[in-house]
C-alpha cells in the first residue's frame, strides 16, 4: 500500500512537472519525493543516492539525466512505464526546442 502511494505521487509529479515553474520541494509528502524534487531542481544526480527505494532511486536518476537505461532497471512495471514516458517527453522537448532555436528568423 505504501509503495502504491509513492507510485501515485511520482506519477502525478511526472505528469504535472513543468520546467518553467519551480516546484516547492519542502511541501512534498515523503522524504523520497522531496529528494527527487531537489535532485531535479538542482540537476544533481548525487542527491538521488539518498533515496531509500531502489526503484525510486532509478526514477530519480532518469529525471535528472533523461536516459531510458535507468528506467529499464526499475522492477515495478507501472513505475517503469511512467519513467519511460517521462524520459520520452523530456527528450522530445529537448530536441524540438533545439530545432526551433536553429530556425532562421523571418
Amino acid at each position: 500500500m505504501r509503495f502504491q502511494f509513492l507510485q501515485f505521487f511520482l506519477l502525478a509529479a511526472a505528469l504535472s512537472a513543468n520546467p518553467a515553474l519551480a516546484e516547492n520541494c519542502d511541501k512534498k509528502p515523503t522524504k523520497d519525493m522531496r529528494l527527487i524534487c531537489e535532485a531535479t531542481e538542482q540537476n544533481n544526480p548525487r542527491i538521488c543516492e539518498d533515496v531509500a527505494s531502489k526503484d525510486s532511486r532509478h526514477y530519480c536518476h532518469a529525471r535528472v539525466q533523461p536516459n531510458s537505461y535507468t528506467c529499464d532497471q526499475i522492477s515495478s512495471t507501472s513505475l517503469r512505464f511512467d519513467c519511460l514516458a517521462y524520459v520520452k517527453s523530456k527528450q522530445f522537448n529537448l530536441i524540438w526546442s533545439f530545432n526551433a532555436s536553429k530556425k532562421p528568423k523571418s
